[in-house]
């Protein structure tokens, strides 16, 4: 048995990190991206990465699909919240 630790990571960067200045000083490319949406960034409509400066691309994709805005990866995978906070 044993306990098992499941940490969320977005839970806890929702938590600890409600302004998303830990975010921003590790992903310049956020800077323009107010809190909440700076912790899900790939959650971004087309219209509010042209607001925030920024284009959330799949890895590989073309330099001039971001329009020369600064980017950001989709993710690979996204972990399904299990409700256990």
């Amino acid at each position: 048995g044993g306990r098992v630790n499941r940490f969320n990571i977005l839970k806890q960067s929702k938590d600890y990190d409600v302004d998303g200045a830990y975010c921003r000083l590790w992903c310049p490319e956020l800077a323009g991206v107010p809190p909440p949406k700076v912790h899900t960034p790939w959650q971004l409509s087309r219209t509010e990465q042209e607001q925030y400066g920024v284009a959330v691309l799949p890895p590989g994709a073309p330099a001039e699909a971001a329009g020369g805005k600064p980017t950001y990866p989709t993710p690979i995978a996204i972990e399904q919240s299990r409700g256990d906070g």
